[in-house]
């Protein structure tokens, strides 16, 4: 592959400063689009070159992207108290990347956009979802997610885009939320809404970031979508025996009834209202939590671009759990 100078939002989490690393080691020329107050722990030893900026200041993002060969945009929010806020970051920031790089860097190579599962929303028949499906987001993060592809999709650059399901490893405060319960012996269960069990697809960070790099090797993948993930579905309670085995833990398992589980989503709604905060569980986030098969194929990245997973569940959750301990998480 040819070294090019690649600029990188959202370097200082958990998947960016993976990438940055796996760029470092191709000898990539690195750019990250940083804030002021944002932490570069996860940089630490690493090389780049940084330009201070936000997704809302169009002059920081016109200078981010002078002179770069490659975007790859990861930054965005997961988790925000109203439904403008997610647009605001996920679709709204999208957009004023996009002109930024338009106006002053139109031949860009390749604008690489890190969307979600979510924008396509949940399989409803437990089959994994493809490309090919039409979209079906469940919620605010989802729809705001979705907005942001579609105004790459409506640009005039080279673009692809990547939808990871949930995406795991040292340092993620995502997956570390479901892990955390566990460590305590308590393994809350939420029942299906359909027959049989909840399933889920995953990706290790270092699966993800190396599928981001290799996607940008062929001109084949111009102007297209993958869903980055294993091969293997897991079933809830696989994924909780591998994260019990991983903490030589044997759980007591609660059963959240939907019931109950709506109540609370109703009075976090209620909290985030009145105190203006984010609250771990509302309406739109219940949503997520009731879909049964948040389950994807990576067939078309395997078949375009020769995509491969390394790190199966049971090896990616022990690494990332013996970080959670040796830091103290757990």
């Amino acid at each position: 592959m040819v070294v090019m100078k690649v600029l990188v939002t959202g370097a200082s989490g958990f998947i960016g400063s993976t990438l940055v690393k796996q760029l470092n080691e191709k000898k990539w020329d690195v750019r990250v689009l940083l804030r002021k107050t944002s932490s570069v722990e996860g940089l630490k030893g690493l090389s780049y070159e940084i330009v201070y900026g936000s997704l809302t200041d169009f002059e920081s993002l016109k200078r981010a992207c002078t002179g770069i060969d490659v975007v790859i945009h990861l930054a965005g929010v997961t988790s925000a108290k109203t439904r403008s806020d997610y647009f605001k970051m996920n679709a709204d920031g999208v957009a004023l990347l996009v002109e930024a790089c338009e106006q002053v860097n139109p031949t860009l190579k390749r604008f690489l956009l890190v969307s979600s599962l979510a924008a396509a929303g949940p399989s409803y028949n437990g089959v994994p979802r493809t490309e090919r499906d039409q979209e079906q987001p469940v919620s605010w993060y989802g729809e705001s997610k979705k907005e942001g592809e579609l105004f790459l999709e409506k640009s005039r650059l080279r673009y692809t885009i990547i939808r990871p399901p949930a995406v795991y490893g040292p340092r993620d405060r995502g997956v570390f939320q479901f892990i955390q319960p566990i460590s305590k012996n308590i393994l809350p269960v939420i029942p299906p809404i359909t027959t049989g069990e909840k399933k889920f697809s995953f990706v290790y960070v270092d699966d993800l970031c190396s599928g981001i790099i290799e996607s940008l090797s062929s001109d084949v993948t111009l102007n297209q979508v993958y869903f980055l993930c294993e091969d293997h579905i897991y079933s809830y309670s696989e994924m909780t025996r591998l994260v019990s085995q991983c903490l030589r833990k044997k759980p007591f398992k609660i059963t959240v009834p939907l019931w109950l589980l709506k109540a609370l989503a109703f009075l976090g709604t209620f909290y985030g209202k009145v105190t203006h905060k984010t609250p771990m569980l509302n309406l739109d986030k219940f949503n997520e939590l009731v879909a049964d098969y948040w389950i994807c194929s990576n067939e078309k990245a395997k078949k375009d671009f020769n995509y491969q997973t390394r790190w199966p569940l049971s090896k990616g959750l022990s690494k990332t759990i013996r970080w959670y301990q040796e830091n103290s998480w757990l």
